[in-house]
């Protein structure tokens, strides 16, 4: 069976059109020197005069990022894109605490699932298709209340948190 040489050559040429479009698109690689997101947190945090621990791999219920200063004190936890552990994370507030959620710079009392899911499964849709992408972090944040921990520059740490993968 023969093949036209037009049918080769489009072949070829979506080929080539194609690979081009990946490494065009693919940025820059970050590197195995990119912070993780608790990394970036805990920076974050130090800049804001806090004490820092961080914890890169916690268990169910185990902040990934500890942080105090005087008296105020921060537990955040990475939530998962679904927010299936909002009900865990409210249950280990005390009743004087105040539990938020900072995602891309903004702060919410629930999490915005609509949004977190979507950017989850557009960061998969385009690493399977071989370009790279970031998920962006959401951390769901416990502090007392009297510490007025929204009030953070949160903003900051959401820039800088976009920039590398998780």
């Amino acid at each position: 069976m023969k093949s036209s040489r037009g049918f080769k050559f489009l072949l070829s040429a979506t080929l080539i059109f194609t690979l081009g479009c990946k490494l065009l698109l693919r940025p820059a690689a970050s590197g195995e020197g990119a912070m993780s997101p608790q990394s970036q947190l805990a920076e974050f945090l130090t800049r804001q005069h806090f004490s820092v621990s961080v914890v890169e791999h916690p268990a169910d219920g185990q902040p990934s990022v500890v942080a105090s200063t005087g008296v105020c004190r921060i537990s955040a936890f990475r939530s998962p894109a679904m927010g299936s552990d909002r009900d865990l994370v409210r249950r280990l507030a005390l009743p004087t605490d105040e539990v938020f959620v900072v995602y891309r710079g903004k702060i919410y009392n629930e999490q915005p699932t609509w949004l977190t899911v979507s950017d989850f499964l557009w960061a998969r849709a385009l690493r399977e298709l071989g370009i790279s992408s970031t998920e962006r972090a959401v951390y769901a944040i416990i502090s007392p209340k009297n510490c007025s921990v929204s009030r953070l520059p949160w903003e900051e740490f959401t820039a800088r948190a976009a920039t590398a993968p998780v």
